[in-house]
Order: structure tokens, then sequence, then C-alpha cells
């Protein structure tokens, strides 16, 4: 005569297998949410580094502008 599982072990199992259920689910939810602050993190980096890229080469903008009219009064004041 086989030996029969008792009620006991089969409701451990159950309540075992429910909690890694959880606690999987729960670990799921922590990884995305990680894998999704770290984009939004690598996004805002990217975006901080852009906006100063843009600032970089608008001084440079008007560097040169400024060199090309300081060159245009010059030659106005040596026609004069």
């Amino acid at each position: 005569m086989a030996e029969k599982e008792s009620s006991l072990t089969i409701r451990w199992a159950v309540i075992i297998g429910i909690v890694t259920v959880i606690f999987g689910g729960l670990f799921g939810g922590y990884t995305s949410n990680a894998n999704r602050l770290t984009r939004l993190e690598a996004q805002y980096a990217f975006m901080v580094n852009a906006v100063s890229d843009l600032k970089a080469s608008q001084a440079r903008v008007e560097t040169v502008v400024t060199e090309i009219r300081l060159e245009q009064q010059r030659r106005q004041v040596k026609e004069k």
C-alpha cells in the first residue's frame, strides 16, 4: 500500500509555492522599476550633455559673430 501525502504536507507545499510566486513577482517588479530608472537617468544625462554642448556651440558662434562684426567695423574705419 502506497503512502498517502498528508494534507499538512500538501498545504505547506501550496503555501511555499504561493510565497515563492509573490516574492518572484515583487522581484520582477523591482528589477523592472530599476531598469526603468536607469534608462531615465541615462536619458537625463544625455539631455544635460546635449544642453551643455549646445551652450558651448552657441558661445563659439557668438565669438565668431563678434569677431566678424569687429572686423567689419575696422574695415569701415579704414575706408573713411
